[in-house]
Formats: structure tokens, C-alpha cells, sequence
């Protein structure tokens, strides 16, 4: 084999890429994000992040209920993880803190394992109404092919695969409807 056909592409080598600031805006415009899980000096997008130089250096191990609204896009290498601790973090009531929207940046990767144990079952209100129970809404919102910014002397590429949002929010506190039809 030649060196080039065994070579790995950079792209492969870190997951440090980091979202590009118009897709985060929109993102950001719709969610209000306060803390960015998976971050670094360069990447980080909020003023409060998790990782390297952030206010805890693992977004894993990090308390997520401490802030109201978390913005994660973590290393794709290993996604099960992220999607574990977001259900963890906003899940049941009674734990959830001042938590009330998470929103995960991840491949589409409808196939893999961590989408089929994680996400397929939950989304579409398929969960037997065990997120009615809890208050949340979950979302998976389809995204086209997003060219995150590299690392320094790693080449910008286009990723072969298109993105998902997955959001977790708690619904909004709605007010009793109250009969106003008969005068006091």
C-alpha cells in the first residue's frame, strides 16, 4: 500500500473543530446558551464553558443543572458519553436545577449505536409517555453538512456526513386556563 492510501486524514486526528460563529449565532438566538459543555480557549463559545482554561476542565464530569441553558458540540469521537449526561442532567425533575435547554450539536448517524439506544427511541413522542411525565420535550432537528473551523495546520474540509440537533427543553410553566365567561 502507499503511504498516502494509509495515511489518516487530519480531520481524523483531533476533535477539536469548533462551530462556526454564524451557525452557533443562529443557534444561540433561539436557545439563549449560557454554558458551552465541550470547549477549549480557542473553541469555546459562551463566556462559561466547560474544558481546557473553562470553569471545570470536563464537561463529563461537570454539573450541567447549575446552568440554565447548555450548548454541546463535543468531540464526535465518542458521542455516547454527551448524550448520556444530557438525559442525566436534565431528566428528572426533582435534580434538574435551574437546567432547562440542552442542545447537542452530533453527526447524523442514525445507525450507530449511541443513536439507536439514545435518541430513536425518545424522538417522534415514541417514549411512552415517559418525557410527558417529566415535563421535556425532546427534538431532533436535521441539519445539512456544517465546515467546522480546524484546528491551526489542520485543513479545512467539509465532513462527508450532515449534523442533528438534539434539544432537550422543559416545557414552559403554563398558566391554569381560568373561565372568565361569568361576570364575579
Amino acid at each position: 500500500m502507499s503511504e498516502q492510501a494509509t495515511a489518516t486524514p487530519e480531520c481524523l486526528i483531533t476533535d477539536e473543530w469548533m462551530t462556526p460563529p454564524e451557525w452557533y449565532g443562529r443557534f444561540n438566538a433561539e436557545f439563549q446558551f449560557t454554558c458551552d459543555a465541550a470547549a477549549d480557549e480557542r473553541t469555546h463559545q459562551c463566556p462559561v464553558w466547560f474544558g481546557r482554561g473553562g470553569i471545570e476542565p470536563n464537561g463529563l464530569t461537570a454539573d450541567w443543572t447549575r446552568h440554565k441553558s447548555i450548548f454541546d458540540n463535543m468531540p464526535f469521537s465518542d458521542i455516547e458519553p454527551w448524550v448520556k449526561k444530557a438525559w442525566g442532567s436534565i431528566g428528572p425533575k426533582q435534580t434538574r436545577g435551574v437546567l432547562r435547554t440542552i442542545m447537542l450539536l452530533v453527526p447524523s448517524r442514525t445507525d450507530q449505536t449511541w443513536w439507536l439506544q439514545h435518541v430513536e427511541p425518545y424522538r417522534d413522542g415514541n417514549d411512552g409517555g415517559m418525557l410527558a411525565e417529566q415535563d421535556l420535550i425532546f427534538k431532533v432537528r436535521h441539519l445539512p453538512r456544517i465546515k467546522f473551523i480546524p484546528p491551526p495546520r489542520v485543513k479545512a474540509t467539509t465532513p462527508r456526513f450532515g449534523c442533528s440537533q438534539l434539544i432537550w427543553q422543559v416545557k414552559p410553566t403554563l398558566l391554569p386556563s381560568l373561565d372568565y365567561s361569568e361576570t364575579p
